[in-house]
């Protein structure tokens, strides 16, 4: 798995795709994810930072990762996104 480039692999999803990415996490880096995420192919992106959170922005910021949840992945929106 360490030798495999998912970017490279992975560059079209046939469904919504939301990275939930913490500005402290280094285990997957920040920009990258963000870079990858604008090359990704899909009918709908979104990307959040969690500027308190490292690898788990789920428990580091439950409250901000439950309303994007609520208000956007359930809704199949992306307003809630960062914006570019």
């Amino acid at each position: 798995m360490i030798s495999t480039d998912a970017a490279k692999r992975v560059t079209e999803l046939a469904l919504p795709v939301y990275f939930f990415s913490g500005v402290h996490d280094y285990t997957v880096n920040y920009t990258l994810a963000k870079e990858y995420l604008a090359r990704l192919r899909a009918p709908l992106k979104g990307f959040y930072s969690f500027e308190h959170s490292a690898h788990s922005p789920l428990f580091e910021e439950p409250q901000k990762a439950q309303r994007i949840l609520r208000e956007d992945v359930l809704a199949a929106t992306n307003r809630l996104a960062d914006q570019e």
